[in-house]
């Protein structure tokens, strides 16, 4: 069941990376790391545009738990349904600021 909570912690990240991607490409911008992505994205995102700093942030966040959640995979108790709802709901609020 671990892995279950752990694929989606990933997966949201992999949705909020993606939307950030899909900005930034709007906006003309190309990216060829993670870290890149989400440094960009800050800059033309929310400092140049309205975008909502705590919302940006959540890409950063989620990144970090990815990691967590990718290299720990089978660490007991460190990821659980809240943990993996929690992720999932976060993703969801990015994506639907990136829509709006």
């Amino acid at each position: 069941m671990i892995e279950k909570y752990t694929l989606a912690v990933s997966t949201s990240y992999y949705a909020v990376f993606h939307a950030a991607k899909t900005i930034l490409a709007f906006l003309g911008e190309d990216t060829k790391t993670h870290r890149g992505t989400g440094a960009r994205f800050h800059y033309c995102a929310v400092r140049r545009s309205d975008f909502p700093a705590e919302v940006a942030a959540l890409l950063g966040r989620l990144q970090a738990q990815r990691q967590d959640a990718d290299c720990e995979a089978y660490v007991e108790g460190l990821w659980d349904n809240s943990a993996a709802v929690e992720a999932i709901a976060e993703a969801g609020d990015f994506v639907r600021e990136t829509v709006s």
